[in-house]
């Protein structure tokens, strides 16, 4: 089951990859992002971002995970993110990834390297959890470098 949650997060990711998030977002259907939503992620999916974004919290369920982008994109004029690899963990896989964007208030413009844990359950995403580094990320899904 593995290989095949490693291949669900790819596609997943490559819906977004590489694009203007920000851009993406505003331009979607709302009724589209939720049967995205619903097609992609755990009735009790549970999200969160780096440590060190001042706004941290946990957003818990299908309902906040609209909120857990619309607030993180929120500080952006534009934001992308580019997976760099794709970890099998058996039903964690963790994503490295490269983020750069210009910021909306600043236009300061920031690239940074974090990995993504993401937990698949019934070939649903049950978790996200960014890290800011790549080690933290292995501990969490109990892998080793």
């Amino acid at each position: 089951m593995s290989r095949e949650n490693v291949e669900f997060v790819r596609r997943t990711f490559a819906l977004l990859a590489g694009q203007d998030m920000v851009g993406w977002f505003a331009a979607a259907n709302e009724e589209d992002l939720e049967r995205l939503i619903e097609a992609v992620f755990a009735p009790d999916v549970t999200i969160r971002w780096l440590e060190s974004n001042p706004d941290q919290r946990v957003y818990e369920g299908r309902a906040e995970v609209l909120a857990a982008f619309a607030e993180w994109l929120d500080a952006w004029k534009t934001f992308v993110i580019e997976p760099t690899e794709f970890i099998d963990g058996g039903q964690n896989v963790l994503v490295p990834n490269t983020q750069r964007g210009t910021g909306k208030g600043s236009s300061v413009e920031i690239s940074q390297t974090t990995t993504i844990l993401v937990t698949v359950r019934a070939a649903r995403i049950a978790r996200m959890r960014e890290f800011g580094s790549h080690s933290a990320a292995l501990e969490a899904a109990a892998l080793s470098e």
